[in-house]
């Protein structure tokens, strides 16, 4: 039998009995087993089915290209831009150079980390511990990440006085404050104009009903007249649902900043204390 078997897998001759026999010599108990092999679907007829007719991803392509399908009459590329190269050609020119700048960084302060509290808090924690061993002129210390939180303690570290640390914190406060209202302002000014800049682009959408011909007049004059409501939704969608909610994401991060910022500086005054300011101050006219 074994020969048999041998045999029929040269010449490449082997049917379905022969295979079931094969089987049940090979396994010695005299029994047939099924064999799996190229009409094993025929046990398992779900087996059979493809995978991609049961699987889920074709109903959800057929929703988005239905979705997509839907929103492609409330696409119109020369409306778009339009608003969107107006508005910020008039943002520009009235913000000027520095608020582009202002408006850029506060844009990137949004999506990234920003103040990181913190490295900060631990960067002072070792400022504190050496000023309490070594007093404030004596102190040797890596300075905070954070330039304006290392400006105020080299100040402190510099002189000793409580009242330059806060001098110098107040005017690194004021310049945050003024740069980021610059950068919210900018957005403010693009939420004011792109309204104004949706109704040019239904004013110029007005000036195309002139058709060229008898026959594109109803074709020429319903395009232009859904351009002309498409560039008046452009310009207040793009106002209340993207600058103003930017200019108001600005202002709210940079209150929780101002609020971290100050949380820390009490802190480390606090750590320090007052009597390691007068032996600091007794440094300072030793010296």
């Amino acid at each position: 039998m074994h020969a048999k078997c041998l045999k029929n897998r040269r010449t490449g001759r082997m049917g379905q009995a022969d295979r079931q026999t094969a089987a049940s010599a090979c396994r010695g108990d005299g029994k047939a087993v099924p064999f799996i092999g190229q009409h094993a679907h025929h046990l398992n007829p779900a087996r059979s089915k493809p995978f991609f007719a049961s699987s889920p991803n074709r109903s959800i392509t057929r929703e988005t290209i239905g979705m997509m399908s839907a929103l492609a009459p409330l696409i119109d590329v020369s409306a778009i831009t339009i608003v969107i190269a107006g508005t910020w050609a008039a943002a520009a020119a009235r913000s000027g150079r520095s608020g582009i700048a202002s408006g850029a960084r506060a844009l990137l302060r949004l999506w990234h980390r920003g103040f990181d509290a913190g490295a900060n808090r631990a960067a002072l924690a070792r400022c504190a511990l050496s000023i309490r061993q070594n007093g404030a002129l004596c102190s040797e210390t890596d300075l905070p990440c954070d330039p304006d939180t290392a400006g105020w303690v080299e100040r402190f570290l510099a002189t000793g006085n409580v009242e330059k640390l806060h001098e110098a914190e107040q005017e690194a406060r004021e310049k945050r404050v003024a740069d980021r209202a610059r950068g919210a302002k900018l957005f403010e000014v693009a939420g004011e104009l792109a309204p104004v800049f949706g109704l040019v682009g239904t004013l110029f959408a007005i000036t195309q009903l002139m058709p060229g011909t008898a026959t594109q007049a109803a074709e020429t004059i319903m395009s232009s007249l859904a351009s002309a409501v498409l560039s008046t939704l452009y310009g207040v969608l793009s106002a209340h649902l993207l600058y103003f909610p930017l200019a108001r994401a600005i202002e709210r991060r940079g209150e929780a900043e101002e609020r971290a910022r100050a949380a820390m500086m009490a802190w480390f005054l606090k750590e320090t204390g007052p009597h390691r300011t007068r032996k600091a101050s007794r440094l300072r006219d030793a010296a």
